[in-house]
């Protein structure tokens, strides 16, 4: 199963968010409900407020209209009276005078349709009579007691009947009447008097209200259309099934006022008691809260935006806080498991334990490059000096091999001369020719002494100076040692603070306990606030919201409490691997600081083992000496034999007894001495080869780590015995190269041997003690330095001298004196 690794500023910043998002979202949903319940109750009063207004304009005209029915009633009965005739005789009655009156009356009312008077009896019997105003001609079979406004009239004597919208007859127009019942003086019913008004009018009236959305309609009792825009509805369709809202009828049809709300709708409902009506109106929700929830919508976007500036500014500072431990733990990951890039600086400015970790871990690791980058100059250093070691011991071993073939070769000599010596007791005849063949044998004799004696004098030189570089080696690893301990030391320090750290975030994690307890401790008494509020009824209604808010707070809380709990855990993680991290590098030094002891412990056996070579090649001098002093009386007895044959023979035994003695005497000493220097040499060649393997290792570790970023400035080293050369070619470079001048060839090797590693050398040819080409041989000679180009910078043209370098392999010949735009030119195409 694979284990995600997560991000602590990832995981910070999404439970940041989902707490801003949990609490802005519980915030929108309250103010949300609290604006649309405000809203709602405002939208509830505003329209039963434009229903009520238009029910009594209904009202009001419908009351104005029966006023108008009264009076024309009272004007009809007074016509009755004037003309005196009985209440059912038509003929007396002045028809003409009654039609004029009534469309006097009608063109004041521009509502009404028509108006009209019958008595009881139907039209087309005898007394019978109906006028209307305007003029229609009756049917023959015209029987106005079925007309629903005869019948209505008369179930309500006194009173004004109102019929549900039909088609006139007389105009053809759909109308609804309201019609009364006309007495005379003495309280008969003489007839009935109506007035038609057209279902447009009707219309027009229930949609004057002053909200452009809203709808309204008029509804008989079986909640059929009296009003609509749409005239084929009137009559014929039932508003709850066209509107679809059913589930209303009861409540709208059996109450005198409605409020109500669907999903689409709001329908608001209002009795017309003397039509037994009822105004309906409906109005789309959509138009209703359009203000509300852009209302809503803006405040939703305000807080929105509020939110994501504020998760903002928070994922800002969480990364502020988080970017430093993730720099320090990448820092240390490169370090550990990447190149062992040492060059890394961690930039955090912060006046917190965090800023510490930085400096204290800024400065480590500086200590620590500093270290690595003298433990590579030092293993620099002694490769080189060790790669001279092996070479001096290469021409040691050959040298003490010339030596021991000398010696076999002087022994052999020896031997030749005891034969001419029996030869001489043989023959004195032969004395001259063996004196003389004894004198040449002599000279080969002294010519392979001081053969023997130079490369004796050659090899105690070298291993004199082979004894001086390990002086030096000795003392770059004693500085390497220092350094190793320092790193180690600075590295346990850099340990010690990081369990500091853990420990304060120990402490981080009690405080977080401490809230969380006190969130407990305030849901708990949250709770028992809406105990007490539950105990204060009314009173403590609003101290319960109060104790539920503090209660969702304690909860957030101690939810918040757990979260960052879970996060200082993760943190603490994070220091313990860091603290891991320090342990496996502080290992590496303890690694490097083995290495180096190691390496001391053989440099001093070396030291110790070139000190006896050292001895060994005196005790051959010594012998050399002594061989040649007997050299030089053998030759001298020779020339006395030559002189005196009677002295021949008493010098040739006193020669072969001396020769015997010498040669016995200077084969102990040399076979001693020689077995003890090839020992010596033996020793130091294993001893060089194991501590080449130890450097290669100690190379390989510190390879590991990157203690230079590559903006560096070039090395270049310049060897001239010339001051002012010196003082000028370091002018002319210090602003863009590394520039070290030294005086000659002992310096330049000093240095080299130290651990120098130039880009470029520039080399004089004329120099005292020791000329460029031997500094050119003996710098070429160090292992490190083979590829490393060196310009010969001379005032010398010979083309032989040019012809020479080439030949050796010099990049460039400069001639001095050179501009410092030539000299630079050069350099550029050198070392590009």
């Amino acid at each position: 199963m694979i284990k995600l690794k997560l991000s602590i500023s990832l995981v910070l910043t999404a439970l940041s968010l989902a707490g801003m998002l949990a609490v802005t979202s519980a915030v929108s949903v309250i103010y949300t409900i609290r604006m649309r319940t405000l809203s709602g109750e405002q939208i509830k009063t505003i329209m039963q407020e434009e229903n009520t207004n238009i029910k009594d304009n209904v009202i009001d005209h419908f009351t104005a209209r029966e006023q108008a029915l009264y009076q024309i009633s009272s004007a009809i009965a007074s016509l009755y009276e004037k003309s005196g005739a009985p209440a059912f005789d038509s003929d007396a009655i002045p028809l003409e005078e009654m039609r004029d009156f009534l469309t006097r009356s009608r063109s004041v009312m521009s509502d009404v349709t028509q108006v009209f008077v019958t008595n009881h009896i139907p039209t087309f019997l005898e007394g019978g009579y109906a006028v209307f105003s305007p003029f229609w001609a009756l049917p023959s079979n015209y029987d106005q007691s079925t007309r629903p406004w005869y019948v209505d009239a008369e179930k309500v004597p006194g009173s004004v009947s109102y019929t549900d919208p039909y088609m006139a007859l007389a105009t053809g127009i759909f109308s609804t009447s309201l019609s009364t019942v006309i007495f005379d003086n003495n309280r008969n019913d003489i007839g009935i008097l109506v007035l038609d008004i057209a279902v447009s009018t009707l219309t027009d009236m229930a949609n004057t209200g002053r909200i452009p959305e809203m709808e309204s309609w008029l509804l008989n009792r079986e909640g059929i259309y009296i009003s609509n825009k749409d005239p084929e509805k009137v009559m014929k369709v039932n508003f709850f099934e066209d509107q679809g809202i059913e589930q209303y009828r009861q409540s709208i049809l059996n109450s005198q006022t409605f409020y109500g709300m669907d999903k689409q709708r709001i329908i608001i409902s209002s009795e017309i008691p003397g039509a037994n009506w009822m105004v309906v109106s409906t109005i789309p929700q959509a138009a209703v809260f359009k203000e509300v929830n852009e209302t809503i919508r803006n405040t939703v976007f305000i807080v929105a935006a509020m939110m994501a500036l504020i998760v903002a500014v928070l994922i800002v500072i969480i990364r502020r806080i988080t970017r430093p431990i993730v720099t320090i733990t990448n820092a240390l990951k490169d370090i550990s498991e990447g190149e062992g890039d040492l060059t890394r600086i961690i930039n955090i400015q912060a006046n917190n334990e965090i800023g510490d970790l930085a400096l204290f871990f800024n400065s480590t690791l500086g200590n620590i490059r500093d270290l690595v980058g003298i433990i590579k100059q030092k293993i620099h250093a002694l490769t080189n000096t060790g790669h001279e070691l092996s070479v001096n011991m290469t021409k040691t071993s050959a040298a003490v091999d010339n030596i021991m073939a000398n010696f076999e070769e002087i022994k052999t000599l020896e031997a030749r001369q005891e034969k001419e010596s029996a030869e001489v007791n043989k023959s004195l005849e032969k004395i001259k020719t063996t004196i003389d063949h004894q004198d040449k044998l002599i000279e080969e004799q002294t010519e392979s002494v001081n053969t023997s004696s130079s490369a004796i004098e050659e090899m105690t030189a070298n291993i004199h100076s082979v004894g001086q570089t390990l002086v030096e080696n000795g003392k770059n690893v004693e500085a390497l040692t220092e350094a190793s301990e320092h790193g180690r030391t600075a590295l346990q320090t850099v340990a010690q603070e990081i369990q500091e750290i853990a420990k304060e975030s120990e402490g981080l994690l009690e405080i977080n306990l401490v809230m969380n307890k006190i969130a407990s401790q305030t849901n708990l008494l949250s709770m028992n606030a809406a105990i007490e509020a539950a105990h204060a009824g009314e009173s403590g209604r609003g101290f319960a919201v109060v104790a539920d808010e503090i209660r969702k707070l304690a909860e957030s809380s101690g939810q918040q409490s757990k979260t960052t709990s879970t996060m200082l855990k993760k943190i603490k993680a994070s220091i313990d691997n860091i603290t891991k991290s320090s342990d496996e590098v502080l290992a590496r030094f303890g690694a490097i600081d083995t290495g180096v002891k190691t390496v001391a412990e053989h440099e001093m056996n070396i030291r110790h083992a070139m000190e006896e070579q050292e001895s060994g090649g005196k005790q051959i001098l010594d012998a050399i000496g002594r061989l040649k002093e007997i050299t030089v009386s053998v030759q001298k007895g020779s020339e006395d034999m030559s002189r005196s044959g009677d002295d021949l023979i008493k010098e040739t035994d006193e020669f072969i007894k001396v020769s015997t003695e010498a040669m016995s005497g200077m084969s102990e000493v040399v076979n001693v001495a020689l077995k003890e220097i090839k020992t010596a040499v033996t020793h130091v060649t294993e001893m060089s080869t194991e501590n080449n393997r130890n450097f290669d290792e100690l190379r390989s570790e510190t390879n590991k780590f990157k203690v230079s970023t590559g903006d560096e400035k070039q090395i270049v080293l310049v060897v001239d015995d010339d001051e002012i050369h010196l003082e000028l070619t370091r002018n002319f470079l210090k602003q863009d190269y590394d520039v070290t001048t030294v005086k000659s060839c002992g310096e330049a090797l000093k240095l080299l041997y130290q651990g120098l590693a130039p880009n470029l050398i520039f080399l004089d040819l004329m120099m005292p003690e020791t000329d460029g080409w031997q500094t050119y041989e003996r710098i070429r000679g160090l292992s490190n330095l083979h590829n490393v180009p060196i310009a010969i910078f001379t005032v010398s043209d010979d083309p032989k001298d040019k012809s020479r370098a080439r030949e050796m392999g010099a990049i460039d010949y400069i001639k001095k004196p050179c501009t410092q735009d030539e000299l630079l030119k050069r350099m550029k195409k050198i070392l590009r």
